[in-house]
């Protein structure tokens, strides 16, 4: 609208713009297009008709076409290319105007997003974040290649725990491998994780808490020597097993929920029932012990339980009193009980498997009686009883001092070794030592250790004393007790013709391979054997 001037003045016009994404976003690799639609407006309202230049910045953004007209809503669209993500700057010029018009809007790669699940007692969250990590699972011994840009932190006093993040445009190419194809391929799970310095960044000695396994295994696929690869840039694949499905990624990628399984626990909260001939005056205590001696005298034909009584190789983490046959307390973590050089001295490292050492301490339970009176294990009280696990099953515990990272992406849905408090059970296994023969009915045999009496129908497996643990077995069936403490005589078998002296003879009825318990379940006590 012109507007005719008597004399000179000075004409102060205020006028403003912002934008809006429109639609989906676009990804190729390395890249972003979105639609936006820019809104100029001054005083009185929208403007018509304005006349906005797109002044380039250097931040990787371009837009087509950089010349816009606004509509009766003082509206106008385009598309904008980012060649990295976040929150971008846009300077327009208003044709009249010399002051540019300054906004922003956020370029953003794909989003995840997924529900989190609470499924392990007492896990220590401690500025807990997800991101999405770079695994290496094609070749080799898996590992951790590092944590992709873009983490966010949870949300714990939330009443249901979720997250949602987005993906950079294209990861580093350090994390692609070559594969059958001729594409590249990462691998890139989302995982919950302790930041526990809070510097917003996953780094290696912090632990990770809950990874998700399915649906869907998130990769990112580049063209290596083919040229039409079946897809290209963040996809999912129904598993990373040979030739895959492609999923849809609307069905899955808000669905990229965790289970908190592999969490450190420091102090748990314990309690059991507790069986014992006596009554009066029992306690039930929990100990960290000096576990190279303890081991040493054990192997020597030693009683490696005196070091309880001796505070130059025992500490304790829990004594309770037992009340009517139950017990129950809080438990101590041994990393504050005992000073840093003491817990060194106190631990084992052994090998999980090659590349996966594992550094913990030895926890042992027990039950005493208190003959002083003075609360505690001292000299001249007198040790009562152990664990009891059911019959089928050994149970032992240990506190994690350090372990690989990478074992947390080997169980997604299921309580696996963890930092900290660990309650592990595996099956009772006996060395075969004789196989006899019983035709035509099925084989007796003799093994490496007692069995208990009057035992019936429990579940039995065979393996190869080599048998890896995939391998299936080689036998399955049932037994009973034999007519001597080192016999089982089996009364249902399939393959029994396979076994040999020197199979190993698991058995099944409680638990089929090693399993670690939530500390919510009870620990049972009773009298040594």
């Amino acid at each position: 609208t012109a507007v005719a001037l008597d004399a000179t003045a000075l004409v102060d016009f205020t006028a403003a713009v912002s934008l809006e994404l429109i639609g989906d976003a676009v990804y190729a690799p390395g890249s972003g297009n979105f639609q936006l639609r820019v809104t100029l407006s001054d005083p009185s309202g929208p403007v018509d008709g304005g006349s906005l230049t797109y002044l380039p910045a250097f931040n990787g953004v371009t837009v087509d076409p950089e010349t816009l007209t606004t509509d009766a809503d003082g509206q106008a669209g385009f598309s904008a290319t980012a060649i990295i993500p976040g929150a971008m700057d846009f300077s327009f010029e208003l044709e009249g105007i010399e002051e540019p018009l300054n906004t922003s809007a956020e370029l953003l790669g794909p989003a995840i997003a997924g529900s989190i699940q609470e499924a392990m007692s007492f896990a220590e969250l401690v500025h807990p974040r997800i991101g999405v990590f770079a695994v290496q699972v094609f070749s080799g011994t898996p590992e951790i290649l590092g944590e992709v840009e873009g983490s966010v932190p949870l949300d714990t006093t939330a009443e249901n725990f979720a997250y949602i993040l987005h993906l950079p445009f294209a990861p580093p190419s350090e994390y692609l491998f070559p594969i059958e194809g001729g594409v590249l391929l990462g691998y890139f799970p989302p995982a919950l994780y302790n930041d526990t310095n809070d510097n917003g960044v996953w780094d290696e000695d912090e632990f990770i808490c809950a990874v998700h396994g399915a649906p869907g295994a998130l990769v990112y696929i580049a063209p290596d020597t083919t040229t039409e690869p079946p897809a290209v840039g963040w996809n999912f694949l129904s598993a990373l097993e040979e030739n895959p499905q492609l999923l849809d990624w609307d069905d899955v990628a808000l669905l990229q929920d965790m289970a908190i399984v592999s969490a450190p626990v420091r102090v748990p909260e314990v309690g059991g029932p507790v069986t014992s001939t006596v009554t009066e005056a029992l306690r039930v205590s929990f100990a960290v012990v000096d576990a190279p001696t303890f081991m040493d005298m054990a192997n020597n034909g030693e009683n490696p339980w005196v070091l309880l009584f001796d505070p130059l190789y025992s500490a304790s983490l829990l004594d309770a009193a037992v009340v009517d046959g139950e017990f129950a307390g809080m438990t101590a973590d041994p990393l504050v009980i005992l000073d840093a050089a003491t817990a060194e001295a106190w631990s084992l490292t052994q090998e999980l498997g090659a590349g996966f050492p594992l550094t913990q301490l030895l926890i042992l339970p027990f039950s005493y009686l208190d003959l002083d009176g003075n609360g505690m294990l001292s000299e001249g009280d007198a040790l009562v009883g152990s664990l009891a696990p059911p019959y089928g099953a050994t149970w032992n515990f240990s506190y994690m001092i350090d372990l690989p990272r990478i074992l947390a992406f080997f169980s997604t849905d299921r309580l696996f070794m963890h930092a900290g408090w660990n309650w592990w059970a595996s099956p009772v296994e006996y060395a075969i030592e004789q196989v006899i023969p019983n035709l035509p009915g099925f084989p007796t045999l003799q093994v490496d250790d007692d069995v208990p009496v009057d035992l019936v129908d429990i579940d039995f497996e065979v393996y190869a004393p080599d048998a890896a643990d995939e391998d299936p077995p080689k036998a399955f069936g049932k037994f009973a007790s034999g007519g001597a403490p080192n016999l089982v005589n089996i009364t249902e078998c399939t393959d029994c013709n396979l076994i040999t002296v020197g199979d190993v003879l698991r058995v099944v009825e409680v638990l089929p391979d090693t399993t670690f318990v939530d500390w919510s379940e009870p620990i049972r006590i009773g009298n040594f054997n």
